[in-house]
């Protein structure tokens, strides 16, 4: 289902203010309300990018309770061509359905799940 009203995106919405309310201390992300790319089917939800540390993708990653099952990790060159690691965890949120992508920084190597 694609959501065509803001209304649709509101259960979303409000979910990202539960997120900003009970994790003041998570490090600062891109957060997109809308389609979600889940490995099986696009839904709303949020899309949540991180661009840093193995520990702000984790944090994140248990703040959120994403199973460590879905994780997924490739290597990715970034625009100005240095490498690092594209890693998504997937999962829902107060309902909400999740994806979480973390573009880590190479020598900050994040273990295989």
């Amino acid at each position: 289902m694609i959501a065509k009203t803001i209304g649709e995106l509101a259960p979303h919405i409000k979910a990202l203010a539960v997120i900003c309310a009970r994790f003041p201390h998570l490090p600062a992300a891109q957060v997109e309300t809308g389609i979600v790319f889940l490995p099986e089917e696009m839904v709303p939800g949020l899309t949540i990018n991180l661009h840093g540390s193995r520990a702000d993708f984790e944090a994140w990653r248990e703040a959120l309770d994403l199973d460590t099952a879905s994780l997924t990790v490739a290597q990715h060159f970034s625009a100005n061509g240095s490498l690092c690691l594209l890693t998504d965890a997937y999962g829902a949120f107060e309902g909400t359905p999740i994806h979480l992508r973390g573009f880590i920084e190479a020598d900050d190597v994040l273990a295989a799940p």
